[in-house]
């Protein structure tokens, strides 16, 4: 199998459906305690960024639950905080009861952790390895 072939298939899942943080199990059925970095305000980083806990619960019908390996913060990130950057984040008001903020980065290297129960297995297996790219897509990487 090529190079290509082997490493690589994109798909659109909206960044917003994909939790940052991982629920763990093949269809987890539990609670995760998570940390992300989040801001609730465009402005400085070291002013408005925020360490925020919060609670995953297992992924819904269509998602993945993903462990974050690695996750950036780059110059178009940053731009993002600041609010100089065109495309601008969706608020999440579905973490946290009662908040609504932004979490922070548009790239990392995620494990996927578990299935919801309307993806294909033989599509998506739990070990994967994804890599979010522009927010949006998906590049995944199987070793």
């Amino acid at each position: 199998m090529g190079f290509k072939q082997n490493l690589i298939r994109t798909t659109n899942h909206a960044y917003n459906r994909l939790t940052r943080l991982p629920p763990l199990g093949s269809v987890a059925s539990h609670h995760t305690l998570v940390k992300a970095i989040t801001y609730t305000q465009n402005g400085d980083p070291t002013e408005v960024l925020k360490l925020r806990e919060f609670t995953l619960g297992p992924p819904k019908a269509n998602q993945l639950g993903l462990k974050f390996r690695l996750s950036t913060l780059n110059p178009a990130d940053i731009n993002t905080i600041q609010g100089r950057y065109p495309w601008k984040p969706t608020i999440r008001k579905d973490l946290i009861e009662d908040q609504e903020f932004y979490v922070s980065g548009n790239e990392g290297l995620a494990e996927v952790t578990s299935l919801g129960s309307e993806l294909d297995p033989k599509q998506w297996k739990i070990g994967d390895w994804v890599i979010m790219v522009g927010g949006s897509n998906l590049l995944l990487i199987r070793l």
